[in-house]
């Protein structure tokens, strides 16, 4: 998934817009997924814009569980950066506005009318019928997407779909829609357009930015995979779903496979929906889950998630945007995986885990996600920590219910060798 414009928490402006798909944040200014009309001088709000390049990209690690926006766009500000790379905790992230999508309320969604039954090309020029009869086809569907995410029993989460109408999408007026779009004819071959979520938010009164809506669309050669009976049939569409709960893209927990493997599941379970990684399955990892109970938490959720921090050097020195792994002993077997990056000192801090005892692994971002139109390519720019093995800590660090367990330093080694998939 390109990041292509997320709102940070305290972050004002944006980064020029270099092409999608440059691996690089941008905010289109006056075209889609903006707003036809500016607002008033006093409103300020963002944009955010976020791609799947689904069968593109074989892994992940973008960065960060949740969105802050590395950059915003502020009709009022200058042009600017925002705050840059930065990983954030529960505590800093892009939560819904309550007066928006109260707890315990559902969220509303429509589809928009478009192109959903009429025959379509894919990115090789190769025309195909459509696979929907109808529109309450689609409807279906997306609610069936939807559900994926409410399923989650320790997270508040209820969105419904309210049918098809003649609306825009990805336009910021008030309804959470999905829509399709064709490819562009004029696309080379075996190009196209990615799938897209779009998040509106604007500041409250403590500063945070306060997420008030989220479109989605789609083109139709992804459209057209959630009528399939594949595994993953409707895993773009729950991706995108994730991201409009305020989801960012985690590391994919199978990536230290061979990328040529067919449905790699490692120790730490499935790879997370919001991740670029190669399992094919529309289940949610426990990584998807903790980030949408540490947002939308349930009431009375017991017992109560706690967490593990820590710090990665390296020669005594930060080790930066090292990706670190905690899957929890149960019975002798690892079960699932929760991740955080750590941030520009080397700290890090893993949320959302269930009481118990826990093994950490560390290793860097790998060569899919900086690389070419990788997902994290910005983060080198922040001089991520690239050349180190892979760290298995083998005292397991006991999580209790909410609590804070300390992992203490973690000195990483130099010396990164042995997989085709590994940053030169």
């Amino acid at each position: 998934m390109w990041n292509t414009g997320m709102p940070l928490a305290g972050a004002d402006g944006v980064e020029s817009a270099p092409q999608v798909g440059s691996g690089r944040p941008w905010m289109a200014r006056g075209k889609a997924g903006t707003s036809p009309e500016q607002p008033p001088a006093k409103t300020r709000a963002i944009a955010a814009l976020v791609a799947l390049a689904a069968g593109v990209l074989p892994v992940a690690a973008y960065g960060y569980t949740f969105f802050s926006g590395i950059a915003n766009y502020d009709y009022n500000a200058t042009i600017d950066y925002g705050d840059g790379p930065k990983v954030l905790t529960a505590a800093e992230a892009a939560r819904w506005d309550s007066s928006v999508w109260p707890r315990g309320d559902s969220l509303e969604w429509m589809v928009a009318e478009g192109p959903w039954t009429e025959p379509y090309r894919d990115i090789w020029h190769e025309t195909h019928d459509s696979p929907f009869r109808s529109v309450q086809e689609v409807v279906d569907l997306m609610a069936e997407a939807l559900e994926v995410w409410e399923a989650v029993e320790s997270a508040d989460i209820r969105w419904e779909v309210n049918g098809a109408r003649a609306v825009p999408g990805a336009v910021l007026d008030g309804r959470n829609t999905m829509s399709v779009r064709p490819d562009d004819p004029d696309d080379p071959p075996g190009t196209g357009r990615a799938s897209q979520a779009f998040l509106w938010a604007s500041r409250n009164v403590s500063g945070s930015w306060a997420i008030t809506e989220c479109d989605v669309w789609f083109p139709m050669r992804h459209a057209a995979s959630f009528a399939t009976d594949d595994n993953d049939s409707l895993r773009t569409a729950i991706h995108e779903f994730g991201h409009c709960l305020g989801l960012n893209h985690p590391a994919s927990h199978d990536e230290w496979r061979h990328w040529g493997a067919v449905n790699p599941v490692g120790v730490y379970g499935p790879t997370p929906v919001m991740s670029y990684g190669w399992s094919r399955t529309n289940e949610l990892s426990q990584d998807d889950i903790a980030g949408a109970s540490l947002l939308r938490p349930a009431p009375g959720t017991a017992p109560a998630p706690g967490s593990i921090a820590g710090e990665l050097t390296l020669a005594g020195e930060p080790a930066r945007y090292v990706y670190v792994f905690a899957s929890r002993l149960d019975e002798g077997s690892l079960r699932g995986g929760v991740g955080a990056f750590s941030a520009e000192d080397g700290r890090f801090v893993v949320e959302g885990l269930a009481p118990g005892d826990y093994l950490l692994r560390a290793q860097p971002i790998l060569s899919g996600a900086i690389t070419g139109g990788g997902a994290c390519a910005w983060l080198l720019e922040g001089q991520a920590t690239l050349d180190v093995r892979d760290l298995l800590r083998l005292d397991p660090v006991t999580v209790s219910p909410g609590g804070v367990s300390s992992a203490g330093v973690m000195e990483l080694q130099p010396g990164r060798t042995g997989s085709p998939r590994l940053a030169q």
